[in-house]
């Protein structure tokens, strides 16, 4: 790998008439110039990545009985395949100590955990987690939907966000016994559709951005219970377009960013102190920015736009976390995720 250069895997809505699946983009450090290093993976609707140092994951975002599959692409490129058990898997994680693997399903509304051997293949699913209820948005909210599963570094934990109803579950996990208990649900606010989140380093603070109300909400976490302590509009005198999307941390903790789909706009928020505080928003040049990345030295910005089918780069200041559009933008089609290969 070039010093000048970092490379990020891309996730996809693929295109039934051409090869396309996992790709891999390379960024110029100098200049914010973005190449396309080419296809990797080529499999049906890779729609959301994650990776660990036994390779790389992801599923087809598809019905089960259409064939949805978790795929393990391990370091030497061996493709290992299984069934997903959900239908339209959304998004997935890893432990730290890649000893567990979670599958967020929207359509079916499960989440399955599985463990990982030492090779980081599934082993087992050890439960499937499914909470049933609805939310008052009738066109988005008729059933459960999980769309995020997040694992806790300094805690034993498994965090589950529902969109269908406006809920997020802790889950305690015991690595000797396999045993998974629900140790909390977060009611959000009705309606609000929650989607993604990001904790804090020390995970006493989280950022959860509602997709269907288009806000921010802040929790704490104190005396081993979450509490919401703030709740904000993303862009407010905006009409609402129920299209709020990803949310990442800077590096140093000290920004939180939230992509608006039907905005085309990217909003900063401060986080150093007790209430949130909205910086500046910044228009992307794309259509639908269905999910961002911050670079790993704080420097740069890489926002996927699914609908205009490209992928843009901005730089970013790590004093103040304001963004400047570089003007580079690269041929991606439906690019939904973004990750960091190196």
């Amino acid at each position: 790998m070039n010093q000048n250069q970092i490379s990020f895997y891309v996730g996809c809505y693929s295109d039934p008439n051409q090869t396309s699946g996992i790709s891999k983009i390379l960024l110029d450090l100098h200049t914010g110039a973005l190449s396309d290093a080419g296809v990797i993976v080529d499999t049906k609707n890779p729609s959301y990545l994650a990776t660990s140092s036994n390779g790389l994951y992801t599923f087809n975002e598809i019905a089960q009985q259409e064939g949805s599959q978790l795929i393990h692409q391990t370091p030497s490129g061996v493709l290992i395949r299984s069934a997903s058990q959900g239908d339209y898997p959304c998004h997935i994680d890893i432990d730290e100590a890649e000893n567990w693997l979670a599958l967020a399903h929207y359509v079916s509304g499960n989440v399955n955990l599985y463990k990982l051997d030492e090779q980081g293949q599934v082993s087992e699913r050890v439960a499937c987690l499914q909470i049933a209820g609805d939310g008052p948005n009738k066109g988005r909210q008729e059933s459960s939907h999980a769309h995020m599963v997040t694992f806790l570094k300094h805690r034993s934990e498994l965090m589950t966000v529902d969109l269908g109803t406006d809920s997020i579950h802790c889950y305690q996990l015991d690595a000797e016994s396999d045993a998974v208990s629900l140790v909390q649900t977060i009611t959000l606010p009705a309606g609000s559709g929650p989607r993604h989140m990001v904790l804090s380093a020390d995970e006493t603070q989280a950022y959860v951005v509602c997709e269907l109300t288009e806000t921010l909400v802040s929790l704490t976490y104190s005396q081993s219970q979450w509490q919401i302590v703030d709740e904000q509009a993303l862009i407010p005198d905006s009409e609402v377009g129920e299209a709020a999307a990803a949310i990442k941390m800077s590096p140093d903790g000290r920004f939180v960013y939230v992509s608006c789909r039907a905005q085309n706009t990217l909003v900063q928020f401060n986080i150093e102190s007790e209430s949130l505080t909205r910086v500046a928003e910044y228009k992307i040049n794309g259509d639908f920015p269905r999910d961002f990345v911050i670079s790993s030295d704080g420097q740069w910005v890489i926002v996927a736009n699914q609908h205009s089918n490209d992928i843009e780069s901005f730089a970013r200041c790590t004093e103040t976390g304001t963004l400047q559009t570089t003007g580079y933008r690269i041929i991606s089609h439906a690019p939904v995720c973004l990750v960091q290969a190196d």
